[in-house]
């Protein structure tokens, strides 16, 4: 759920600004959330600063999930990512969820099919990774402002 909500969060944050998104990190601590964005002079140095502040505080966490933008390239073309890792205190690893999306600098936003699901470093397969993307989408639509909209970042990208 708070991995939803996080990337939920991450979308509406840039969902009508030509920017970046500043990396975010959103936690439960003892029954509280609490948000932290990660600003620096580049973002290379922003997403480790979050890194960073991630570990040295994971023993207090409950939960955690950590979203920035970036790209990588597939069928020889860069690709526009948010890439979200989330743990909990039951959690032997993170796992990582790797949504593409078109940015409003390119037109408006869209989420562009589901996302990749790695554990481990490792992408897991469609069938495996259908209930974690079902329970990441369950969460997005917990963010109260982003959950109107979410359908139509959707939607669009069938279009």
């Amino acid at each position: 759920m708070l991995s939803g909500f996080t990337l939920a969060h991450a979308a509406w944050s840039v969902c009508d600004l030509p920017e970046l998104l500043v990396p975010l990190a959103i936690a439960d601590i003892n029954g509280e959330r609490e948000l932290r964005r990660f600003e620096a002079e580049t973002q290379a140095q922003a997403i480790a600063d979050g890194k960073a502040s991630l570990a040295e505080y994971e023993d207090v966490l409950d939960a955690w999930a950590f979203v920035r933008e970036g790209q990588f390239k597939e069928n020889g073309a860069y690709v526009d990512v948010f890439t979200l890792e989330a743990k909990s205190k039951d959690m032997k690893e993170p796992i990582a969820f790797i949504q593409r999306f078109q940015p409003c600098a390119k037109g408006a936003l869209k989420l562009i099919g589901p996302p990749m699901v790695a554990i481990g470093g490792e992408i897991i397969p469609e069938d495996e990774a259908a209930p974690l993307i079902a329970q990441l989408y369950h969460g997005a639509l917990s963010h109260e402002k982003a959950a109107k909209l979410w359908p139509s970042w959707v939607a669009s990208a069938r279009n």
